[in-house]
């Protein structure tokens, strides 16, 4: 009687952590773990037209860089183009 009762309650224990295991490994099959896909810059405007100016005439214009990446944006080198 004994034996049967140590067997029931061993079977019943395995099949706990049986469950308890398979229930950890497909939650976290099923969750998504999003990786890092740098930086990336996006110009809201990538042209300007300055129109007629004069010989001499200072012009200011200011492009907006904005970073919709997931990580640090480093503006390293910028020229004319």
């Amino acid at each position: 009687m004994i034996f049967k009762l140590r067997g029931r309650l061993l079977a019943t224990l395995l099949m706990i952590i049986g469950a308890t295991l398979l229930f950890t490994f497909s939650y976290a099959a099923t969750t998504k773990v999003k990786a890092k896909s740098g930086p990336k810059a996006f110009f809201p405007e990538t042209e300007f037209n300055a129109g007629e100016l004069l010989e001499g005439e200072n012009l200011v214009h200011t492009f907006t860089v904005i970073n919709k990446g997931d990580d640090v944006l480093r503006i390293i080198k910028v020229r004319p183009g």
